[in-house]
């Protein structure tokens, strides 16, 4: 193909083709800029509002504290303070049956067949369990029950001797005095 345009007319051709990539390019630039602006916009006006809320709650808790209460309510607020102190650790340690019977059954082995569990709690506010079940040696039963006096949660363990007269298939019954948490 025959070059018909003059080199002169060529490189003015090419600078107006660059001008024209770098116009469209700023062009497109601004729009985005533009768009970016107007999507954020709403975004920013309403962290301002929050930021307005937010330092008014502050300054509302801030004269708050300045308040002062009579005699009388600041009283009445520390005797309640001091029941609620007296009552929490009751409900919020609360040892729950499950937890003693998981931790019986996590310290078990194979040899040893629990039947029964029995859960009580006395007058005094001791909690009993008492454990019914048959151990395959006196050995096994032995190791259970060692296992269960190293545990934190059990005070006292009351085994009858009785337990212990035949070597295998020994029918235990015990009982356990439970630590209460509180």
């Amino acid at each position: 193909m025959i070059n018909l345009l003059p080199t002169e007319e060529k490189k003015k051709l090419g600078v107006q083709y660059i001008l024209r990539i770098w116009a469209t390019f700023f062009c497109v630039l601004f729009l985005l800029g533009l768009s970016a602006i107007a999507l954020l916009t709403p975004a920013f006006i309403l962290s301002l509002f929050k930021e307005n809320i937010s330092k008014d709650k502050i300054e509302n808790l801030q004269k708050r504290e300045n308040f002062n209460l009579d005699k009388e309510t600041e009283n009445y607020i520390l005797d309640m303070n001091t029941k609620i102190d007296t009552i929490l650790p009751f409900v919020n340690n609360k040892l729950e049956a499950s937890d003693i019977f998981r931790e019986i059954l996590v310290n078990k082995d194979q040899n040893i067949k629990i039947n029964t569990f029995s859960y009580s709690i006395g007058k005094d506010g001791i909690i009993i369990v008492q454990i019914k079940g048959i151990s395959n040696t006196r050995e096994s039963l032995i190791k259970f029950l060692k296992k269960l006096d190293t545990q934190n949660m059990f005070a006292k363990i009351d085994l009858p001797v009785s337990n212990f007269v035949k070597n295998k298939n020994l029918e235990f019954d015990f009982n356990l005095k439970v630590i209460n948490k509180i």
